[in-house]
């Protein structure tokens, strides 16, 4: 009883826009007794409890969350539905299903994080960013003002595409100022978390924070190498780079979700096609086509490899924002060119007959 009366006092006072010191006033208590009765370290004296469901004009019944269990059932459902939309890369209908869940749930942190993930995946395709900063940064500020630790999640998603939304729009400053916001790599919940376990939960955990880790730093090599587009040279060594590191945490050749190293080698092909080493673009298409047919037939399976043999590549664990799987994508970008601005930049590969076989072998899987 004293969690869910924490959890309807706070959803109540969301939704009516007053503080703790409010309702205290009106109940003739301290501010600290409400504080405490939202937290879940106290809850209030029974007498208090017409009072109070009086205040906010609801039943005692609502006020002890007599419908709270089916609440969350159906906030459970809309944030399972959408996971399933994001992992089969349908975005658009993610926008609608999470707009309809926060016209039902306005005050509800994790819906609003959902929102402004949907909105922002969508924009990702759109690249309107101009028209759907506001909305972002209006339902990022009100989970900031809302969030409670047990709503970190959300509190760290406003965050972050907050600070999307500023960058990409040249707000530098906002974006600046929500960066701020965010914790040092060093004091995250996930460096802080393996303190809390023992024994083979410890080394799952560090081995997780090694996936995730690599990840972060190949992304952050890809970066700069897009960053250096402009010379092939440095572009060429900063992907090799990305791929010696997870050759490295991946011995066994078990990338699982990480056999997306194709973007990595499809980057090579560009770049040694700007050199004019067709020879190095053709073979490293051929990888990236293979990794992209890897990606594509994976099952789910555990980790071999000594960093992470303790985990499991669960092929339901992904997300993307456009339809289609990674063998389509690639054999779009190959045929299509990858750049607008880089018209026939294979084409002198494309009577090559081990261009042909890339095609041929992309087409069988892609969909």
């Amino acid at each position: 009883m004293k969690i869910t009366i924490s959890q309807s006092l706070r959803r109540l006072r969301r939704e009516r826009g007053n503080t703790q010191t409010d309702l205290a006033a009106h109940l003739g208590i301290s501010t600290q007794a409400v504080s405490k009765w939202e937290t879940g370290d106290g809850y209030p004296d029974i007498e208090l409890l017409p009072a109070i469901a009086s205040y906010y004009n609801v039943s005692i019944d609502e006020l002890l969350g007599v419908d709270e269990a089916k609440r969350n059932e159906k906030i459970a459902e809309y944030l399972q539905r959408d996971r399933e939309l994001n992992h089969l890369g349908r975005v658009e209908e993610s926008l609608a299903l999470c707009r309809a869940a926060y016209a039902e749930f306005p005050n509800e942190p994790v819906i609003m994080g959902v929102l402004m993930k949907a909105i922002f995946n969508v924009t990702l395709k759109t690249g309107e960013w101009q028209s759907c900063k506001d909305e972002i940064i209006t339902l990022g500020e009100k989970i900031i003002d809302s969030a409670t630790v047990r709503e970190r999640g959300a509190l760290d998603t406003a965050i972050q595409l907050c600070c999307y939304a500023c960058s990409f729009t040249d707000d530098l400053e906002g974006a600046k100022r929500y960066a701020s916001m965010a914790p040092d790599y060093s004091i995250t919940r996930n460096e802080l978390y393996p303190n809390a376990l023992r024994g083979k939960e410890v080394r799952a955990a560090y081995q997780s924070n090694v996936k995730r880790l690599t990840q972060m730093l190949a992304n952050e090599i890809g970066t700069l190498a897009g960053n250096g587009m402009h010379n092939p040279a440095f572009a060429i060594s900063a992907h090799e780079a990305q791929l010696r590191l997870y050759e490295l945490v991946f011995p066994n050749g078990d990338y699982g979700c990480y056999h997306k190293l194709l973007q990595a080698y499809k980057d090579l092909a560009v770049n040694h096609a700007r050199l004019g080493d067709y020879e190095a673009a053709v073979e490293c298409l051929a990888k990236a086509a293979g990794y992209a047919v890897a990606y594509d037939t994976r099952e789910t399976s555990p980790h071999t490899s000594p960093f992470v043999d303790m985990l499991v590549d669960d092929i339901t664990d992904s997300a993307k924002n456009n339809v289609g799987n990674q063998s389509l994508w690639l054999l779009n970008d190959i045929l299509d060119d990858v750049y607008d601005w880089e018209k026939g930049l294979f084409d002198p590969l494309r009577a090559d007959p081990r261009f042909a076989e890339i095609v041929a072998r992309l087409r069988e899987t892609a969909q």
